[in-house]
């Protein structure tokens, strides 16, 4: 159940105790050590600040860096390969190829350390499943597709 996974430990103790449960006192309190156990099981996500508290913001920002540029060299090579200009020389061809395969590779070690810190949790979230895809087409159309 997701109820719990963007919400930190106080949004789901206030979701689960309203104002009016006189109960709420009587019962025991969990530490954060076993809190942390209790949502790392579960696969909870807490949220710090709105962005995912397991990875730093460098990691957030770098990533976020690539997919700009991995977009801005992907308009770049299809503006080069239009098929009514004869298409780029060998050697921007060769150069082409390389700067794909810097993308795929830096996206195996984006997808490997998510894997990493997320572990089964990572095949939850729709759009790492999504980004999962992408990264496996990737891989299939730079490097295994070209074997054939």
């Amino acid at each position: 159940h997701d109820l719990g996974r963007s919400l930190t430990r106080s949004q789901t103790c206030l979701a689960l105790n309203d104002d009016k449960d006189k109960d709420a006192e009587k019962r025991p309190s969990v530490s954060e050590a076993e809190w942390s156990k209790i949502t790392e099981k579960m696969g909870v996500v807490e949220m710090a600040g709105g962005r995912d508290g397991r990875y730093s913001d460098r990691f957030q920002y770098t990533i976020g860096a690539l997919v700009a540029l991995n977009a801005a060299f992907l308009g770049v090579d299809v503006d080069l390969n239009r098929p009514t200009e004869g298409g780029p020389s060998d050697g921007v061809k060769a150069a082409l190829t390389a700067v794909e395969s810097c993308f795929c590779a830096a996206w195996i070690v984006e997808l490997a350390w998510r894997l990493k810190v997320e572990r089964i949790a990572y095949f939850r979230d729709p759009l790492n499943l999504v980004d999962f895809c992408l990264v496996l087409a990737g891989v299939f159309a730079e490097w295994v597709t070209p074997l054939f």
